[in-house]
């Protein structure tokens, strides 16, 4: 009995939600649940396991820039800075069984180990409900 009370009155709160923010809220609530299916479908990811042939290796330096200007605000000139900054990254280009090609990120030792037309075991977190693949990565 209890339960059907709380039940009634978080279904009271949902409707006096939308009845206070209408399209608005609607259009919140989407957005939010839309939000938390993405990250449970990336948090819950299977792994597929293939086995692929190194066609190219890449490099990807560390990269950091900095950047100065200025802007036009409502209480006249401002000075804007900008930082932006990216890892270093091992790729390789990797043709699989099935004539695919892709590039997957590997760590540095599996990077200089690997030679072109050699063979290297991946994987791809696939998602939960999109299928859709999150990343790529090799090791071995």
């Amino acid at each position: 009995m209890r339960w059907c009370f709380l039940h009634k009155t978080i279904m009271e709160n949902i409707k006096d939600f939308f009845e206070d923010f209408g399209i608005i809220g609607a259009i919140m609530s989407l957005i939010i649940i839309l939000f938390i299916g993405m990250m449970i479908d990336g948090l819950c990811c299977s792994k597929y396991e293939y086995k692929a042939i190194v066609v190219d290796k890449h490099y990807k330096a560390e990269e950091s820039s900095v950047g100065t200007g200025t802007a036009y605000t409502s209480k006249g000139m401002a000075v804007v800075t900008t930082y932006q900054h990216s890892d270093e990254e091992y790729l390789l280009i990797v043709k699989d069984y099935d004539g695919n090609i892709t590039t997957v990120k590997c760590e540095a030792n599996l990077y200089y180990d690997k030679k072109v037309n050699q063979e290297v075991d991946c994987y791809n977190k696939i998602g939960f409900f999109t299928k859709m693949v999150w990343s790529r990565y090799a090791f071995q």
